[in-house]
């Protein structure tokens, strides 16, 4: 890996680093200001009615910051895929396509909520946004986000997990990338037979092993990933 895509790969987990627990606080805030997040889904009239003022900037940053958590990991999964070597080549690819497939999702899923859900509210034009609102965990919009965030980032993080070296800290990183990814992949299962408060322990999950991007962070400014 040359020092490009160490600079690249360093700056990449660095901003995911800030964005994941920036992501963290703003969602605090948000449930604590706004209780009726955690509340059933009641239909998008009651939906479009607390879609103001703040209510709606919190959710625009919410998403926004989730938009670049997948971007970040797909810069920072396709850098270390470039070190990778041997048997585990064509593993690291399919890590990528993943990430790739995960970053679509995601991507459809905000662009969604920022354009045809933001307009149709402000424009009082709700006929169809029940299937489109991301806060409708039975929308398919939402479920396509799921899809992305709990499957196919999953994989992705299963498949980084067997990517490093032994050692002490690289350790950590493996351990942290496996238990995400299959507490992800557990969770899309859960998720799809109906057991939707797994998205609970999805997120804490996501909270927990998030301190591999700032590991990872050191580990690039000091040019010591080593990976197989």
């Amino acid at each position: 890996m040359n020092s490009t895509d160490m600079k690249i790969g360093f700056w990449a987990s660095l901003l995911q680093s800030i964005v994941g627990y920036l992501y963290v606080i703003v969602y605090i805030i948000f449930v604590i200001t706004s209780p009726w997040l955690l509340n059933p889904w009641t239909g998008i009239a009651d939906f479009a009615l607390l879609y103001n003022g703040a209510n709606a900037v919190l959710i625009i940053i919410i998403q926004v910051l989730a938009f670049l958590q997948a971007f970040f990991f797909f810069i920072i999964m396709v850098v270390i895929s470039e070190k990778v070597t041997g048997e585990r080549k064509t593993l690291v690819k399919i890590g990528v396509y993943c990430t790739v497939i995960f970053l679509a999702l995601s991507s459809v899923h905000y662009y969604i909520q920022w354009t045809s859900v933001t307009s149709g509210i402000l424009n009082g034009e709700l006929e169809g946004l029940n299937l489109l609102a991301q806060f409708n965990m039975d929308s398919p919009v939402s479920m396509i986000n799921m899809l992305g965030w709990m499957f196919f980032f999953g994989i992705a993080n299963i498949i980084l997990a067997f990517c490093f070296e032994t050692g002490a800290k690289r350790n950590w990183l493996k351990w942290g990338f496996l238990i995400n990814g299959i507490i992800c992949v557990i969770s899309f299962i859960f998720y799809t037979i109906g057991l939707k408060s797994i998205s609970f322990l999805w997120m804490i999950s996501l909270i927990i092993t998030w301190y591999t991007y700032p590991m990872l962070t050191v580990l690039f400014r000091k040019e010591k990933l080593e990976l197989r």
